[in-house]
């Protein structure tokens, strides 16, 4: 192409003699600007393409791993919420003189059980060191993905903490209530008329409720991100 050009600019050089110097040297100029502006054109494409192939691989590596977290949370969800709601009948049954059954211990040992949530992060982490992450287009996907791991997922790893905390603040052991020998309760009634180990549980499960509310509204927001993220997928 440059050469067809080329042999045009010569044509019109010489139909004048006198500026056909100067006509030349322009067309030279204009050539090189050319052969550049195609040159850059061909490479932009091929780092747009690089980059587009790139965010596909990554966004489907990602849906990989928050289906992951999306049922591990589940069960976190679930194991956590039993564990508020025995302690809570627990409480409720102490204040109001309630009877208190006799029971298998091995489901009311989640009290003393603190699941929490550890998700998979080796996808994200690596968009983010190699630049990955910033070429994604769709701009309100990029914003959902960094709040979640990290705002998220590190504001619930710092309840998760302040819950384990809160768990071995318990005298469990001290107070007989808990035969972690046998994996059952021993429903001693001293101990459940004692106001500061009740005090002590009431802080757990306060806690307990903290970070299940929080592990609830991360579930919602994974589930957004992955409508988001077909979407996407199935658009590219």
């Amino acid at each position: 192409m440059i050469h067809f050009f080329r042999r045009i600019r010569k044509q019109l050089a010489d139909d004048n003699k006198p500026i056909k110097y100067f006509r030349y040297a322009i067309g030279e100029i204009v050539l090189v600007v050319i052969g550049i502006l195609i040159a850059l054109s061909i490479n932009n494409w091929n780092e747009a393409r690089k980059n587009q192939q790139e965010s596909i691989v990554f966004l489907q590596n990602l849906q990989i791993d928050l289906e992951k977290d999306f049922k591990q949370i589940s069960k976190v969800i679930d194991i956590q919420t039993r564990r508020f709601q025995f302690l809570d009948s627990l409480i409720k049954a102490t204040r109001n003189k309630l009877p208190i059954a006799e029971t298998d211990g091995n489901e009311n040992m989640e009290t003393g059980r603190n699941e929490t949530f550890f998700p998979v992060v080796g996808t994200y982490k690596s968009a983010q060191e190699n630049g990955v992450i910033n070429n994604l287009r769709n701009k309100k996907l990029k914003i959902a993905i960094i709040n979640l791991y990290e705002h998220h997922y590190v504001r619930l790893g710092y309840n998760g903490e302040l819950n384990d905390q809160r768990l071995e603040a318990v005298e469990w052991e001290s107070r007989a209530y808990i035969n972690h020998d046998v994996l059952e309760f021993n429903f001693n009634r001293l101990a459940l008329k004692d106001s500061n180990f009740i005090t002590q549980i009431g802080y757990l499960n306060k806690f307990t409720n903290i970070y299940k509310s929080r592990a609830e509204d991360i579930k919602a927001a994974m589930k957004d991100i992955l409508t988001m993220l077909k979407n996407e997928l199935v658009s590219q």
